[in-house]
């Protein structure tokens, strides 16, 4: 998973449903969504998206390591990069 909260994600795809990237359905249960291929931005988002594939995969255990590194370094008055 991202690991981002649910509310965030909501309200970023409300915001790209709000200028018509993404378009979004429901079930009456669950809330769907889908890249609008009729934006004229679609091929740009499409070719990000397919490059984004062939990078090396992130470790995101050693992404939340890092985070919390860095918030305790923040927290003790040292700044990490």
């Amino acid at each position: 998973m991202s690991g981002l909260a649910l509310h965030t994600v909501q309200d970023e795809l409300r915001k790209l449903g709000a200028i018509g990237l993404v378009v979004g359905w429901s079930n009456g249960y669950h809330r769907f969504y889908r890249a609008n291929r009729d934006h004229p931005l679609y091929p740009q988002l499409l070719g990000i998206v397919q490059l984004s594939e062939s990078l090396p995969r992130a470790n995101h255990s050693n992404l939340r390591r890092r985070r919390r590194c860095l918030q305790e370094g923040k927290a003790n008055g040292k700044h990490g990069r």
